[in-house]
């Protein structure tokens, strides 16, 4: 009842990666990708804080401080979000009626 092949549907050594991803990945020092990542995830967070600083500051200063979780929860985390904010978006918000 056998046909010969293995359960894999054919493809023999299928747990083992592939020789020429095997030897890309022993060029790769096993800590460079997840440092590199971390580096990526920690620059990307602080755009994200400095955006919403500036957000806060925006509107602190036009006497609005207690909507900024408002506009950030809702993706005004940033000027540039914040400054193609229309009047529906404020409605949608609920800072506007």
């Amino acid at each position: 009842a056998g046909s010969g092949r293995p359960p894999s549907g054919g493809r023999r050594g299928a747990s083992s990666p592939a020789p020429a991803l095997t030897s890309f990945l022993g060029d790769v020092a096993p800590a460079a990708a997840p440092t590199a990542a971390a580096s990526a995830l920690k620059a990307a967070l602080e755009v994200q804080q400095s955006g919403e600083q500036e957000v806060a500051v925006f509107l602190s200063e036009a006497g609005l401080d207690r909507y900024v979780s408002v506009f950030i929860d809702n993706g005004f985390d940033c000027m540039e979000a914040v400054e193609e904010m229309t009047e529906e978006h404020m409605k949608e918000i609920g800072v506007a009626t």
